[in-house]
């Protein structure tokens, strides 16, 4: 059986899509995979119909996103970081 976490965001937190191209952006946010030492949570972005927009693990030692469109694992270069922005400051 598998167990899934849910992201959940204290009244003064903001979820913030941000793109970057070479740093990870502060406070994104970490994925849980046993597999990889540096991986996020992101979104894929169309880009001239190379990706669909999707949420996904961002690998940093490959620079892609994997994300699952239906039952098809997609990989993509265009995406964004999921971070969180703390509004009380």
């Amino acid at each position: 059986m598998s167990i899934g976490k849910v992201l959940t965001l204290n009244p003064n937190e903001k979820a913030v899509w941000k793109h970057t191209e070479k740093e990870i952006p502060e406070n994104a946010v970490p994925c849980d995979d046993k597999e990889s030492e540096e991986c996020y949570l992101g979104m894929a972005f169309y880009s001239d119909g190379l990706c669909h927009e999707a949420p996904g693990k961002v690998f940093l030692k490959k620079h892609r996103i994997f994300t699952h469109i239906g039952p098809k694992l997609a990989i993509c270069p265009y995406f964004n970081y999921l971070t969180i922005q703390d509004m009380s400051k």
